[in-house]
């Protein structure tokens, strides 16, 4: 059997264990997300648990794959919820008002479980606190990076420094959110 085949019998194999898997546990997972996510489509999350849960290539070896499904799913929705923060600062940052854009308007309405949003609010503004703390042109040098995408060397010129000077700002300024959010 050449690799080619070897691989696409693994495949097949786990897909069929996903559908097992799916067929013993859906109803679970879907009630699991949509207590998380209201207002949200938990079918879309699930689905992608299940295409995530297929990648992996020891699923036919796991002990508790109905475990590792839900871990999948919390990381999930703990990635969705970081980028609503993230979209919802970046907005902030560039001045936008909630009507302004339909795709923010849309995220606004799908509104999160209760702790979900004071914990988002509170590590928003512990980022937003270690923000407006650097000095300028290490925040300046961030933002460009994190929220227009400037390269370094664009960074550099337009602050009149160095390259290596840019990596500092922009690892000090990284340095500052982590301790904010410890």
């Amino acid at each position: 059997m050449d690799n080619y085949t070897a691989g696409n019998t693994a495949s097949s194999n786990r897909w069929a264990r996903v559908a097992q898997l799916r067929g013993d546990v859906h109803a679970d997972l879907l009630r699991y997300l949509v207590t998380r996510m209201p207002g949200q489509d938990a079918d879309d999350v699930a689905q992608e648990c299940y295409l995530r849960i297929h990648r992996c290539e020891h699923l036919l070896t796991l002990e508790n794959p109905k475990a590792f499904l839900f871990r999948i799913a919390t990381n999930l929705l703990t990635d969705r919820a970081r980028q609503r923060v993230r979209h919802t600062r970046s907005q902030q940052l560039m001045g936008i008002a909630p009507g302004m854009d339909d795709d923010f308007a849309e995220a606004a309405t799908s509104q999160p479980a209760l702790e979900d949003s004071i914990v988002a609010a509170e590590e928003l503004q512990r980022v937003a606190d270690a923000i407006d703390v650097l000095p300028p042109k290490c925040r300046q040098a961030f933002l460009m990076q994190r929220l227009e995408g400037s390269s370094h060397e664009h960074i550099a010129r337009a602050l009149n420094v160095s390259k290596s000077m840019v990596e500092k700002y922009i690892a000090k300024a990284l340095y500052a959110l982590h301790a904010a959010l410890d």
